[in-house]
């Protein structure tokens, strides 16, 4: 079943080595002090962690704590082969100032017919999106091995087939509503029809509660085009984008209250930024008005619109072109701006040049993202999971998504 998907021969082995009672399991658990128990899980290759839940019920409060969680949060390497897109997870070795690879993959896909192109939602989920028109869409949690195949979205309210010169912009986030206790996805889509000598521009904005077979298109719009490589980045319960043309603003989405407003920035000479999620909030890099710093800002509280500047950053570099990825990892910042990568430690204040992983350090063609463990998460309660149909290869499986069905 999905299940075993994506799963390579280490949990297999785990699995054998935890494959003890639960009163046995308990017996020999009590022996070990729980610092040191969270010392040796938090060491754990992540793939390992959904088979240690399983040892005892210890160990999986111990897992499953907010804090747990919040230390295993780690950088995944998202790196793209030959038609086949493969997933890393990266530790930090600081006594080296070395980036270390996982020697096995935590997945891997292959896209034998259809071109695919996937984010990173959070709670723990990617997405893979078909890059044409065909509205196609699948959820994946590579810690669990699931995918989930979404319902359908279209891009208007009636059939419409796009000409050759119309633009179709398709932008998804997920957020979670504390209220009803629902993940919710909203699918944001942009088309220009080609009118004679101009374009017209119409939004369509969906939202598709995570169990229901349909989306439900709500009347409130975008005020502006958000873009499709624009990321989504959910923070309490709202989710931020990046507009595709910036306007000194972020458009916003309340998950609870389904509907879009404007966030402003910090500042009004903000023009170099980037969005991330930091310790649950929303985040930005600034590097508008330093070419050798950077600027952490924080959205402090959302409803009264109030930043605040937490970190004043020197770098190595200068940042003038563009603001570096930013993303929380372990107990700092991790920076990444072309083939560079930089660790911040907020306990020293200092900037640490890092030596890349050895196969990436000819050719840098993926894409780092802060990855949140959501072990939590199962996507077969909200659905059918996605049939596999993966190949053995020398690495392990790999889940093929262009041949999958459900």
């Amino acid at each position: 079943m999905a299940e075993k998907m994506i799963i390579g021969g280490e949990n297999h082995r785990c699995d054998q080595e935890i494959s003890k009672s639960e009163s046995e399991s308990r017996e020999w658990t009590l022996f070990l002090p729980v610092d040191m128990v969270i010392n040796i899980l938090s060491r754990l290759s992540v793939e390992l962690l959904p088979s240690c839940r399983r040892v005892c019920k210890c160990w999986c409060e111990i897992i499953d704590s907010p804090p747990f969680l919040k230390k295993s949060q780690l950088v995944v390497l998202k790196h793209y082969g030959h038609q086949q897109s493969l997933l890393y997870s990266l530790k930090l070795d600081l006594s080296n100032n070395v980036l270390i690879s996982s020697e096995r993959r935590i997945a891997g896909f292959a896209n034998s017919y259809v071109r695919l192109v996937s984010n990173y939602l959070g709670y723990g989920l990617f997405l893979f999106k078909n890059n044409s028109c065909v509205e196609e869409a699948f959820l994946y949690n590579p810690i669990k091995g699931e995918v989930l195949m979404l319902p359908r979205a279209t891009s208007t309210s009636t059939s419409y087939t796009p000409t050759m010169l119309d633009t179709i912009r398709k932008s998804y986030g997920l957020g979670f509503d504390s209220t009803t206790n629902q993940y919710k996805l909203v699918y944001v889509c942009d088309v220009g029809k080609w009118k004679g000598t101009h374009m017209d521009i119409s939004l369509v904005t969906k939202v598709l509660t995570l169990g229901s077979s349909e989306w439900r298109q709500i009347s409130d719009v975008p005020p502006c085009c958000i873009g499709k490589d624009s990321v989504a980045v959910p923070a309490s319960e709202v989710i931020h984008w990046k507009p595709l043309k910036s306007k000194g603003m972020i458009v916003s989405f309340d998950v609870r209250k389904e509907k879009f407003r404007v966030t402003p920035l910090p500042h009004s000479l903000l023009r170099q930024y980037e969005l991330f999620s930091w310790r649950e909030t929303l985040a930005l890099t600034d590097v508008s008005s330093s070419t050798d710093h950077l600027e952490i800002w924080v959205l402090k509280d959302y409803d009264n619109e109030r930043w605040a500047k937490e970190y004043r950053i020197s770098t190595y570099r200068s940042w003038r072109d563009s603001p570096p990825f930013c993303g929380a990892w372990e107990d700092g910042m991790i920076f990444i701006y072309a083939n560079e990568f930089y660790y911040y430690d907020l306990k020293t204040d200092g900037v640490t040049p890092m030596y890349q992983p050895r196969w990436c350090s000819y050719r840098w063609d993926g894409k780092m993202m802060s990855y949140s463990i959501n072990l939590q998460l199962s996507l077969k309660n909200y659905g059918d999971l996605v049939k596999n149909s993966a190949t053995q290869s020398q690495e392990g499986d790999y889940f093929d998504l262009g041949r999958s069905t459900r």
